[in-house]
């Protein structure tokens, strides 16, 4: 979820300069951070890095998700939950008018930790060309690791079919929400956001990911991102309608 792992985690020891392109509001809750990175970092689908950035309150070091693919979208994008900043930047970073310049300034140089853990591929044991279809299935941030993922499939296998089944809250707190719906009408992809809140108007699914499963088992692969009890009760029912254990990555915070 932002995919804030465990502090506790092992921290790399080589960190890579960050320069921060871009930073809007995903939600009201998560914010987008885009950054530019040297030629030479590589990360793959389903790995993680730690940010570091520093400022009036100190230091402050968090691993997150990488939220994009580097061969389909080419930048390293994160998702940030806000409640794991300051108040203080809590208070800038929630103005209508974001000044790039004056958050790079008081953030003061950003910096990423190598990527990683595994990739989803090499997790599943097969290359992206070798899966006809796939079903990404996460709640909240945990889209960010499955918007990369799709990223990189749809890149290298584009004709492949793909549901995206995303647990959100409310309407509002659907992520990338405009690149899925527009992925939604010109490509492969199946954009299933489900609303364990919604409004009265809503008209998509409504309820947990766990109520729509059905619609999305007949995949040669599955990836689940969220928290530890939702992707160990989603392999379990998955495993139940006859899902083959090597078909399923998951992925719990």
């Amino acid at each position: 979820m932002s995919a804030e792992k465990n502090n506790e985690l092992k921290k790399p020891s080589t960190d890579h300069s960050a320069e921060l392109l871009e930073l809007k509001l995903l939600s009201p809750q998560v914010l987008g951070l885009r950054f530019a990175v040297d030629a030479d970092y590589r990360w793959e689908p389903g790995q993680y890095l730690w940010l570091r950035w520093s400022d009036e309150t100190g230091e402050t070091r968090l691993p997150y998700s990488i939220a994009s693919s580097q061969i389909g979208a080419g930048t390293l994008e994160l998702a940030v939950s806000i409640g794991g900043l300051s108040a203080e930047r809590l208070k800038e970073l929630r103005n209508s008018e974001f000044n790039l310049s004056r958050i790079k300034n008081r953030a003061g140089r950003f910096e990423v930790s190598p990527a990683e853990g595994a990739s989803i591929w090499n997790r599943l044991g097969r290359e992206p060309q070798q899966i006809k279809s796939m079903s990404l299935i996460g709640i909240g941030t945990g889209v960010a690791p499955l918007r990369a993922a799709y990223q990189h499939f749809h890149h290298l296998a584009p004709e492949a079919q793909v549901h995206l089944l995303h647990g959100i809250r409310h309407k509002e707190d659907r992520l990338f929400v405009d690149e899925f719906e527009e992925q939604a009408r010109s490509s492969s992809l199946s954009y299933l956001p489900t609303l364990t809140q919604a409004e009265q108007n809503w008209q998509g699914l409504r309820g947990r990911v766990q109520e729509h499963l059905k619609q999305i088992h007949h995949c040669d692969a599955f990836y689940i991102c969220g928290s530890r009890a939702m992707t160990q009760e989603i392999r379990q029912l998955l495993l139940e309608g006859g899902v083959d254990s090597e078909a399923i990555v998951h992925e719990g915070f």
